[in-house]
């Protein structure tokens, strides 16, 4: 995203009620502070009064939102899941997680599969609305499987101890809508490395409009960014996806005016990944083994 565009967004910020967001979406969580082998439950109160970020200044920046900043009239108990080593949290029910989590909940129907069990929350919450059927959640850690499960509240969730990625190139179940959340940060490498291929994998089991990832828009804002600078020449690419990603846009570009657009040839590289009629358009394969073959020779 170039400033161009914060400048726009910043003049319509979308907006959004703290106190109807809680009441709507309030965390079904309930699990005792407790230890695994790796992880462990943590809880914090927030006390009645006390400011609470829901929407955060980076939140705003990259996403198009207002900032807020909200005091609640009640307690606030929040869940942690933290990892025992090191105590560092790796995701919460906090009134922002909530936040970010909201319009990929709200958008769930039919057969769901969930990315990354997490403290259960989307879960639940998914699981809670009746025109959602059943929910099948794939989690790596088996010692976080072991202290959120047993606190889930719906009998149409199935918990299945896999990775993520092996499951999406190898199960034969189809869905009506995929949640992706098995990162902990909202970076470029982040995308590169986990968004964007599986949602080249998710893909191939529903329509792509109905697969969310957490944090996308935040971390396409500043991916679309560095693609427009590398597209003008002010920089070069600084891993394979990139690289890859520069190619293909580059060949399209040859057989079409987008090129011409950057902007625009951005805008359409980022529609329906991993459906066929993408791969058939961008090539995006052929042009990833490219830059694969050329950094080994290099």
């Amino acid at each position: 995203m170039n400033m161009e565009q914060l400048v726009e967004m910043s003049k319509n910020p979308k907006e959004i009620d703290a106190q109807e967001l809680m009441t709507q979406m309030a965390s079904m969580v309930d699990i005792p502070e407790k230890s695994g082998k790796k992880y462990c439950i943590k809880h914090e109160i927030i006390k009645k009064g006390e400011p609470v970020t829901v929407i955060s200044m980076r939140n705003s920046i990259m996403m198009g939102y207002r900032p807020v900043t909200a005091r609640f009239d009640t307690d606030l108990k929040i869940h942690k899941l933290c990892t025992k080593k090191d105590k560092r949290t790796l995701m919460s029910d906090h009134p922002q997680e909530i936040f970010l989590s909201k319009e990929g909940i709200t958008l769930a129907m039919g057969k769901v599969l969930i990315g990354g069990l997490g403290l259960g929350y989307a879960i639940d919450k998914i699981a809670d609305d009746p025109t959602v059927d059943k929910v099948d959640v794939v989690e790596i850690e088996k010692d976080i499987i072991d202290l959120v499960k047993p606190h889930l509240h719906f009998k149409k969730i199935n918990v299945i101890h896999a990775d993520i990625f092996k499951y999406l190139a190898t199960t034969k179940k189809k869905y009506n809508y995929i949640f992706l959340d098995t990162w902990y940060r909202s970076n470029e490498n982040e995308y590169w490395e986990n968004v964007f291929p599986l949602r080249r994998l998710a893909a191939k089991l529903v329509e792509p409009a109905d697969i969310f990832c957490w944090m996308e828009t935040e971390m396409l804002a500043q991916v679309k960014s560095s693609l427009y600078h590398i597209l003008m020449g002010a920089m070069k690419p600084w891993n394979l996806m990139l690289n890859a990603v520069y190619m293909a846009i580059i060949a399209r570009g040859m057989c079409s005016d987008d090129i011409g657009n950057p902007k625009e040839a951005i805008e359409k590289f980022f529609k329906n990944i991993g459906t066929k009629e993408w791969e058939d358009e961008w090539k995006f394969q052929y042009h990833l083994d490219t830059a694969k073959k050329r950094k080994k020779i290099c």
